[in-house]
């Protein structure tokens, strides 16, 4: 009986094994099946199952296959995706990044700082360079607004994206753990459920014609106060816009990552909490010290009374 145990030397066997959730497995959970259009791509890997041979027998090779299922989409610009070691990289080219919509965000970057310093030389100079201060003021706080409207029109007409599976907030950072659908004008569907977050990117329209009226009527203080507003609501609405996405992915959107599936770990937030609640009031106390130091205007006169200083 123990010898018909024993397999002759050339002889292989196969078995197939089925994998399947755990009983114990977290709720919300979903097995998700690949699309019809996916690709499957042959890998070999040795398998970890360890056997123990009789004296004198043949010792068999353990091998398994499985499949590395593949988008054909892959080849497409993409912002990231994470492959089986959950390592995130770009699949895209240089050129692909400097796509329209990344441009025009660009240039409306560019605008509305370019706006804020002009509003904080209108606050130091005087004479020649004041009044060219306070064109530049006009001029990019009107570019400002006409490129963030025309943003926001391009971004209600575009495809957006929206988690359709369960949220496990308190499960462990996994990205590929959820579902994710693609369709037009969901980067305003924060906005549908909330009314009220229309307020913000109405302030960045109300702070920005505030800044362009105080700057023109000669209160550039309380134009940099809004004009800061106005930078804020911008950043702002991308955010609510977004959100709960930070790294949307165009060839692989399970593979976005969101707030939740890519935070760190408890105890790394917990030391950036106490760095934080130390050394930000160090910062915010050598800004406000700052200026201070560099309150008024520069004049020819200042530069003369502190010509060894004001270099």
């Amino acid at each position: 009986l123990v010898g018909a145990l024993v397999l002759p030397a050339g002889s292989m066997s196969t078995r197939v094994m089925a994998c399947a959730p755990l009983a114990s497995a977290l709720v919300g959970v979903k097995l998700q099946l690949p699309e019809a259009s996916a690709v499957a791509v042959p890998k070999v890997a040795v398998a970890v199952l360890r056997t123990t041979g009789r004296p004198a027998s043949a010792v068999p090779v353990n091998a398994s296959a499985v499949s590395l299922v593949t988008s054909p989409e892959a080849s497409a610009p993409v912002i990231g995706r994470c492959d089986n070691d959950m390592r995130i990289f770009y699949t895209g080219s240089f050129w692909a990044l400097l796509n329209p919509f990344s441009l025009t965000a660009g240039l409306l970057s560019l605008s509305m700082i370019i706006m804020h310093g002009a509003v904080f030389l209108q606050i130091k100079t005087v004479g020649a360079i004041n009044q060219r201060c306070k064109k530049t003021v006009a001029i990019f706080a009107s570019i400002t607004l006409v490129i963030f409207a025309l943003a926001g029109i391009w971004v209600a007409n575009t495809d957006g994206y929206h988690i359709s599976s369960s949220i496990l907030h308190n499960a462990p950072s996994n990205p590929l753990v959820k579902t994710v659908n693609k369709g037009t004008g969901l980067w305003l569907a924060n906005y549908a459920e909330y009314p009220m977050l229309w307020a913000i990117p109405g302030l960045a329209f109300i702070t920005g014609l505030i800044t362009l009226l105080l700057s023109k009527f000669e209160r550039p203080g309380w134009a940099y106060i809004s004009s800061a507003l106005t930078l804020a609501a911008v950043i702002l609405t991308a955010g609510v816009s977004m959100f709960p996405f930070l790294i949307p992915s165009s060839s692989a959107m399970n593979n976005s990552l969101t707030i939740w599936d890519s935070s760190s770990s408890l105890a790394t937030l917990s030391i950036m909490f106490w760095v934080t609640l130390i050394f930000l009031p160090l910062v915010i106390t050598y800004t406000s010290w700052v200026f201070r130091i560099l309150r008024g205007k520069i004049t020819q006169e200042h530069i003369r009374l502190n010509d060894h200083s004001a270099y």
